[in-house]
């Protein structure tokens, strides 16, 4: 973990080093006292967007769970965070 991207209500956002390919990455880390249903809706998220390839969508590349943590690592992408504009 590099550093701290943003946090909401039900998951935090880190950008990240994958150490296997090199390469930046932002990992959504679900919250541990997520009720079952957020962590459904996290689940199908990956899902949903691991099915779609647009330019202006991010990638998924995996989903995973460590220790009872769900997370996602998806594509990092530089720039000013939405709640600035």
């Amino acid at each position: 973990i590099l550093s701290l991207v943003g946090e909401g209500a039900t998951a935090v956002v880190y950008r990240a080093r994958d150490l296997k390919l090199n390469r930046v990455v932002a990992l959504k880390v679900l919250l541990a006292q997520s009720r079952p249903a957020t962590q459904q809706r996290f689940l199908q998220e990956a899902v949903a967007a691991a099915q779609l390839h647009h330019p202006n969508i991010m990638s998924i590349f995996d989903q995973d769970e460590d220790d009872g943590v769900q997370f996602l690592v998806v594509e990092y992408i530089e720039g000013t965070p939405l709640e600035s504009m």
